[in-house]
């Protein structure tokens, strides 16, 4: 995403540019739905899932679309989503693990269809007792390439790595974020508190 496209986006439509150019519209999965407030956002066309029986029962509550699921066995059929979201999960997985992940979100993607992910960044990922390691997007571009992770897999993942954004600052309110991202797209901060990585379904 370029600056300006970015400022197009976010002031258009008063809502993270991201979100807009790669989730708006579109029939999501979100994996780890937490409380509900992605799928919430779109009711119609998101729906999620979550390991945890007491949130997904009180996402239930709420009418949202939500299963209890585990993002390693994802059942639904080859080529339902457009898009795979997943916020502040991956850091919780294994390397072996993120690769289950990636490959079952990928067989569920129609083609060309795109996993959306958050994470945070390095120095970030830490202060969290629950994360296992932190998913920069160089650790992507090692994963998804077969000569040098393949020890991690039998087969390729039909992914590519097709845009990353660092954030170098979280603000609680949107509009101050929205400034502070743009900052961050013209001058991409090199350890950032936390990342947005674009993954694309090649096949």
């Amino acid at each position: 995403m370029t600056l300006l496209e970015y400022i197009r986006l976010g002031w258009r439509y008063r809502q993270n540019p991201f979100f807009v150019k790669y989730l708006v519209g579109r029939k999501v999965l979100d994996v780890g739905v937490g409380e509900g407030l992605f799928v919430a956002k779109d009711p119609n066309r998101f729906m999620g899932i979550d390991i945890d029986k007491y949130l997904v029962e009180k996402c239930q509550q709420k009418g949202l679309n939500v299963r209890l699921m585990s993002a390693f066995k994802l059942d639904f059929p080859n080529n339902t989503f457009d898009a795979v979201h997943a916020s502040q999960l991956i850091e919780h997985f294994t390397p072996s693990d993120a690769t289950i992940f990636l490959c079952e979100a990928s067989r569920v993607l129609k083609p060309t269809g795109i996993i959306y992910l958050t994470t945070p960044g390095v120095r970030n990922v830490w202060n969290t007792f629950s994360h296992i390691r932190p998913y920069p997007p160089m650790a992507f571009k090692k994963l998804l390439s077969k000569n040098t992770e393949g020890y991690l897999r039998s087969q390729s993942i039909n992914l590519i790595l097709e845009g990353y954004w660092g954030n170098r600052f979280y603000f609680s309110r949107s509009f101050i974020n929205y400034i502070a991202g743009g900052g961050d797209i013209l001058w991409p901060p090199s350890n950032p508190i936390g990342w947005t990585i674009i993954l694309r379904k090649i096949t």
